[in-house]
């Protein structure tokens, strides 16, 4: 069986990427190939060289905006959509890239210094990339026994060529741009070469399109996403790539399952919660449908949602919604919770709305009235001190499925270990 990382394009996000190969590392997991687009790909021949990890992070800990370019207008808040945009891209290349292009010297020297043909070549790791042919950006994909040993560092720059920082990179008279104009995340070469097994690891963020969905949910592949936003692709702030690098060690982790939880962080814990939550949802969702005579499951939904819809695993419902209480009480994404001091903590947070006094009649009869001016922590607050005090309130639950799913998830989340712990 042969095993294979797949190393997605992203500019300074790249660290991230860094993060996680050091989890894997750490707990020994190795690969027979590993693939990348432009700073994947640079990433990629690292491994396959068999740098350390530190040199890898002693390279990512030195990267700068003035390590990459001698002088370049200030793109550091640019988003990589651009990558989508392929008209746009070609007139840019015409005007901009074919004339001048940026002086990106030194990062030609960065790559010249890492890169060691020989290593590379007779590492028994196998090493691929893709890039982009100018003007057809037709692909092309490039394993290391098929690239010229004078042409291995060009292929490099080339697949690292992006839109509109670098210039293109010319190969026996071909000119080439960013290999992720066709493919950021080359799986595909990944199994063309031989992979069994891959772990594909995408830079794109929540708020993103998956580069490569129709991999999702699929045998003895595993497609791994932030569900944090990275930042922009050249952003090389210090506290930036720490943080990414942070983000990518802690995804590691929860990926080989050494931790648990999506965007944030828990030591592995066992509790009935997990059944509790899941029965909740289910009973709240059958409720509704009875009521409106409908086939429909809306706190499901949006689960899938933010899960990428992924069929969802019995944790996954609360990991998930821990996830909204996590923004909702702006816990710290970087550290690893202890489960159970995590939502004490948030029921603390939320211990005002416990007083059986606090709605005291107020927004009883009137759901406008009640949703008027609400800002999601007391929207959660009220719907949590519902759940504790029924007799109390006259107004129906159902009102906020479909309005507020997430926040009804987080209070029922709240109500349900509140009530595991304290009966």
């Amino acid at each position: 069986m042969k095993r294979a990382l797949v190393l997605a394009g992203g500019g300074s996000k790249g660290s991230y990427e860094l993060g996680f190969i050091k989890a894997l590392y750490e707990h020994g997991i190795h690969f027979d190939i590993v693939t990348g687009t432009s700073i994947g790909a640079l990433n990629a021949c690292m491994i396959v060289q068999k740098n350390t990890i530190e040199e890898m992070e002693d390279l990512w800990d030195h990267l700068d905006f003035d390590h990459v370019f001698a002088s370049m207008p200030d793109i550091k808040g640019m988003s990589e959509d651009f990558m989508t945009q392929k008209a746009i891209a070609v007139n840019f290349f015409k005007g901009y890239l074919e004339n001048r292009g940026a002086d990106v010297r030194p990062f030609y020297e960065i790559v010249r210094e890492l890169l060691d043909e020989k290593a590379l070549l007779d590492s028994n790791i196998d090493f691929g990339l893709c890039t982009v042919k100018y003007p057809s950006l037709k692909p092309v994909y490039m394993t290391k026994n098929e690239m010229p040993y004078e042409n291995i560092y060009k292929y490099l720059l080339a697949s690292a060529a992006c839109f509109p920082a670098f210039p293109m990179i010319e190969i026996d008279g071909e000119k080439y741009l960013d290999g992720g104009y066709y493919d950021n995340l080359p799986i595909d070469l990944a199994i063309r070469m031989g992979a069994d097994e891959i772990i594909a690891v995408d830079l794109h963020g929540p708020d993103k399109d998956i580069i490569h969905a129709c991999y999702l949910n699929r045998p003895h592949i595993i497609y791994s996403r932030p569900y944090s936003d990275l930042g922009t692709f050249m952003n090389f702030a210090p506290e930036t790539i720490a943080r990414n690098k942070r983000l990518g060690y802690l995804t590691g982790l929860k990926t080989i399952g050494v931790l648990e939880g999506k965007k944030y962080s828990f030591q592995p814990y066992q509790n009935e919660i997990y059944e509790t939550f899941y029965r909740h949802i289910l009973l709240v969702e059958s409720s509704k449908r009875t009521l409106f005579n409908n086939d429909d499951a809306p706190l499901t939904d949006v689960l899938l949602t933010s899960h990428n819809h992924v069929p969802l695993a019995l944790k996954d419902y609360t990991y998930l919604t821990m996830d909204y209480l996590g923004d909702l009480i702006e816990a710290d994404e970087e550290v690893v919770y202890n489960f159970q001091t995590f939502l004490q903590e948030a029921l603390d947070h939320f211990a005002s709305y416990r007083n059986q006094d606090y709605m005291s009649g107020t927004f009883k009869d009137d759901v406008k009235t009640f949703i008027k001016d609400m800002n999601k922590e007391r929207l959660v607050g009220s719907m949590y001190h519902m759940f504790l005090y029924p007799e109390n309130e006259t107004i129906d639950m159902l009102n906020f499925v479909n309005v507020f799913p997430k926040e009804l998830l987080v209070a029922m989340l709240l109500y349900d270990y509140d009530k595991i712990m304290n009966t």
